[in-house]
């Protein structure tokens, strides 16, 4: 607190509760006086993405939103499941064009550990990482473990549908080891 020039004031009375007040000065930039880009709508080039995140409501908020864009997604819960997922759908002629990775994994393989296996299966698949890191660490951890693009949690679905267009060719369909079909 003590970088951004802020305080917290804190009271509490015993039975009664407490309240924490928390105080940060105000910013002196201008507000930004550009309208935000919206999002480009309509369905996402098609893919079959696999996507893993130890956190359950991520997981499939993140699989609802991108299945509402069309395409077609798997889950896993952490990188030991998500390279089998990607072993046997490959294996099914299915495999996987997208992976969306969580960064880190409690209890199981984290994202760079996971997309480094799965490189050694298929080095096509391309890869997005999702972490709640802040964008200064995230960034310098994208590009140098071999992602393509990053989602910061909590992400919306604009989010995600960027980082998506980002790495899927516009035109293309993404399938059996992210091959064009």
């Amino acid at each position: 607190m003590l970088r951004h020039g802020g305080h917290i004031a804190v009271a509490s009375t015993p039975g009664q509760g407490t309240t924490f007040d928390v105080y940060l000065p105000a910013s002196s930039a201008e507000p930004a006086t550009e309208p935000r880009t919206p999002a480009r709508s309509g369905k996402l080039p098609h893919a079959r993405v696999l996507v893993m995140d130890d956190e359950p409501a991520v997981r499939e908020v993140a699989a609802r939103i991108l299945r509402s864009k069309g395409l077609d997604v798997d889950v896993a819960t952490k990188g030991e499941e998500a390279i089998e997922a990607f072993e046997a759908a490959l294996a099914a002629g299915k495999g996987y064009g997208i992976v969306l990775l969580d960064l880190t994994i409690r209890g199981g393989l984290g994202g760079i550990e996971t997309l480094e296996r799965i490189r050694a299966i298929d080095r096509s698949v391309k890869a997005i990482v999702m972490t709640g890191y802040s964008p200064d660490i995230a960034d310098a951890r994208v590009r140098e473990n071999g992602f393509s693009a990053a989602v910061r949690k909590p992400f919306t679905a604009e989010d995600l549908e960027a980082a998506v267009r980002e790495v899927a060719p516009p035109t293309d369909v993404l399938g059996a080891g992210g091959n064009a079909k």
